[in-house]
């Protein structure tokens, strides 16, 4: 018998992707609180089977970042404790999804991008698990942070699905909670960002360092400040996620079918660190 892979999916503003949704291919659904030197995670693994699955049985390892009850803003997500539950619950590579702004004038709201680049303007939160005294010195590369194959797996479901994505856009990353000015937004667009977001890039480096492949599907939301015709709204975010949450779940499914735990860049992060282990 195969053993079983385990992936990764952490879901942000406006998709909820419940166990009980997934059957009748679930055999078995357990909530877990992970801990991790950073915190505590909970999580829910499920036990997924069914006729389409690459390699057998996959186990898959679901976490609402901003929380169950989606209380926690981007800049206090404990991104750590996250990537490092994952990690020690034997995750291989993550999905993550993202409700995201446009930056340039060809998205539009409800848009799915894969995005290939991140530009991280970041400045409130960790982003290296080797960032305490005494910890080795670690430079890992992220000259391609998004792992290329989830990247196409996602591409061939979608193409499968007949989804319409757009492949490939930088995903300027900013702290947050605040929306973005007007000005903020022109530089966003001039310094090389598509689409503007609050997460993605702390996972993907923290993923990368746990040499865990990770990829993002983010949903245009809404245009960025000074684009759209009218102010931004929580309330307009959630509700554009809510209509295109039926194809994001279907996407993730289908890409997790199709996933067989190949090998990849991203899970050889360290090799050139011999010695070093993520400390979890």
């Amino acid at each position: 018998m195969n053993q079983r892979i385990r992936i990764g999916i952490i879901t942000g503003t406006g998709i909820t992707l419940e166990a009980d949704a997934m059957s009748p291919a679930i055999q078995h659904i357990e909530r877990i609180a992970v801990q991790t030197r950073y915190g505590v995670a909970s999580i829910t693994k499920v036990i997924w089977c069914n006729d389409n699955i690459a390699n057998g049985v996959k186990e898959l390892i679901l976490l609402p970042r901003h929380g169950k009850e989606h209380s926690i803003p981007a800049h206090c997500i404990n991104y750590k404790a996250n990537i490092a539950a994952m990690k020690r619950m034997g995750v291989i590579a993550i999905f993550g999804t993202a409700a995201v702004g446009g930056l340039k004038p060809h998205l539009s709201p409800g848009d799915i991008v894969l995005p290939d680049q991140f530009v991280d303007w970041t400045v409130r939160r960790p982003l290296s698990f080797f960032d305490e005294l005494g910890s080795p010195l670690v430079h890992i590369d992220m000259s391609q942070p998004y792992c290329i194959t989830l990247r196409r797996l996602l591409r061939t479901a979608a193409q499968e699905l007949r989804i319409p994505v757009r492949d490939g856009a930088c995903y300027f990353c900013a702290d947050g909670p605040r929306y973005e000015t007007a000005a903020e937004v022109r530089m966003m667009a001039q310094l090389g960002g598509d689409i503007v977001g609050m997460t993605s890039a702390a996972e993907a480096v923290l993923a990368r360092e746990a040499e865990i492949c990770y990829a993002t599907i983010a949903v245009v939301t809404n245009l960025g400040a000074g684009i759209a015709s009218c102010p931004l709204s929580h309330a307009e975010v959630e509700a554009q996620m809510h209509q295109t949450a039926t194809h994001v779940a279907r996407l993730l499914m289908r890409a997790v079918e199709l996933y067989d735990g190949a090998d990849c860049f991203c899970r050889h992060a360290l090799d050139s660190y011999p010695d070093v282990e993520v400390p979890l």
